[in-house]
């Protein structure tokens, strides 16, 4: 029996999965959120919180809030691309070793 030629070049088998930009823009915004977000809400702490500033306590507790959240986010984002990433080269290998041991015979 004849095996049929991969129709994979070395160059398609070889290629990582980029991390999404989505990632990349929250890893940017994330900081500058919980920057602004801890100044305003401590900008209300002269003024017993939320007696003397409710909108700004709140608009600060937000800013913190979404800035902690887009955090988490682009990690978990990280994390689940590096989980493909590692199943990728696994699949990758054995696919390789198949074609090296079907040319081998």
């Amino acid at each position: 029996m004849t095996d049929s030629q991969s129709q994979y070049t070395s160059e398609q088998l070889s290629s990582r999965i980029r991390l999404p930009g989505v990632a990349t823009g929250l890893f940017v915004v994330s900081p500058v959120l919980l920057l602004f977000g801890w100044q305003i809400l401590m900008g209300t702490s002269s003024r017993r919180f939320f007696d003397g500033a409710p909108f700004q306590a709140s608009l600060g507790t937000v800013m913190l809030l979404v800035g902690v959240a887009s955090l988490l986010t682009a990690l978990v984002l990280v994390g689940v691309r590096a989980v493909a990433q590692q199943q990728v080269d696994v699949l990758l290998q054995v696919e390789r070793d198949r074609y090296a041991q079907a040319a081998g015979e």
